[in-house]
């Protein structure tokens, strides 16, 4: 290939590591957020949303230990948004079945969460952290660089290694009902699909010049 292209950097650093690929080869071209604006809505429960399907990557089993140790299951709802996959989703998370053509629920849902829930294992870019931040949702995500690329400060970042670290993050948002400052969510909504378009066409074109 004359050029690779991948939504963030760390899959660049792995993709240089693992195949010895020049990074000059290498472009990053994020992802961009298409999800409209989420309403705003009185809820009996609060809760906190976890998105992605349901398979081991995602680290649900984890979470889930940290619902159960954290208290917090008589005062909040955990909510989870994705397809089912390879794996089994634990009994304290409740499934929510969301259309692939309903943006707007997904949209509502994130909105009128606490905050979103992000454990996963690995990730090629983090497109629900994205998602939230849109929505001036902060999320609680693990340490794993392509989702701490988009993190802010209102965000918590976990240990995939310390349960407590999440517990910790989930008790910190049960307390404290934060939302993104403006800075953050100017930042958020300069990943557009439209931006990312437009570079890959200046690639493309970059490319035919050579």
């Amino acid at each position: 290939s004359d050029l690779i292209i991948c939504p963030s950097k760390s899959i660049k650093n792995e993709l240089n590591e693992m195949f010895s690929i020049s990074l000059e080869k290498i472009e990053v071209i994020p992802h961009g957020n298409s999800l409209p604006i989420g309403k705003i809505s009185n809820q009996t429960k609060p809760y906190f949303l976890s998105i992605g399907t349901i398979e081991p990557r995602k680290n649900l089993t984890f979470y889930s230990d940290a619902i159960e140790n954290s208290g917090l299951k008589s005062h909040f709802d955990f909510l989870h948004v994705g397809r089912y996959g390879w794996d089994k989703l634990p009994p304290n998370l409740k499934h929510i079945s969301v259309s692939a053509k309903d943006d707007q629920q997904l949209s509502d849902l994130i909105i009128n969460s606490t905050a979103v829930v992000i454990p996963s294992k690995y990730e090629g870019f983090g497109l629900p952290v994205l998602e939230s931040h849109v929505q001036g949702v902060p999320v609680i995500m693990s340490d794993i660089n392509s989702l701490k690329e988009l993190s802010c400060e209102s965000d918590k970042i976990f240990k995939l290694s310390d349960l407590n670290s999440l517990i910790e993050a989930l008790i910190y948002f049960s307390k404290n009902k934060t939302r993104l400052n403006s800075q953050e969510l100017e930042i958020s909504k300069g990943f557009t699909w439209e931006k990312s378009a437009q570079h890959h066409v200046k690639t493309y074109l970059r490319l035919l010049d050579e």
